[in-house]
């Protein structure tokens, strides 16, 4: 079992137990709590605090959408099959493959072209197969 399809199990039997909001705000607050100092340990305080008056908007953006994002998916958990669910989370990676190509002038060459259709013909299998 991998990594991902664990804490896949795991949010999938959590929202059945605590509202999909409340557990988002636990799992990433927790996460804030311990990336933190190794975040600081690594870089120190000054170059945080430079990032942030420089970025302050885009790292409230982002962080927002993180969360929204986060809540949403765990709704879609308490309301459908996780083997759907999950799956069509993994069509992520095709946006991201596509946003990186698009705005970011990323190659999409044969590789990300093969894996974005393996990943897309997957969904669908599990979408029709049930």
């Amino acid at each position: 079992m991998t990594l991902t399809a664990l804490v896949l199990i795991i949010a999938a039997a959590a929202v059945r137990f605590i509202a999909p909001a409340s557990y988002t705000v636990l799992v990433l607050g927790l996460a804030g709590i311990l990336i933190t100092p190794v975040v600081l340990g690594r870089y120190g305080y000054r170059p945080v605090i430079a990032e942030w008056r420089a970025q302050w908007w885009r790292i409230v953006l982002v962080g927002i959408l993180m969360v929204l994002t986060y809540i949403l998916v765990l709704q879609a958990y308490a309301m459908a099959r996780v083997s759907y669910v999950g799956a069509l989370r993994e069509l992520s990676i095709v946006l991201a493959a596509l946003a990186g190509w698009c705005w970011l002038g990323e190659n999409f060459g044969p590789v990300r072209i093969t894996g974005s259709l393996l990943i897309f013909f997957g969904i669908l299998i599990v979408a029709v197969a049930g």
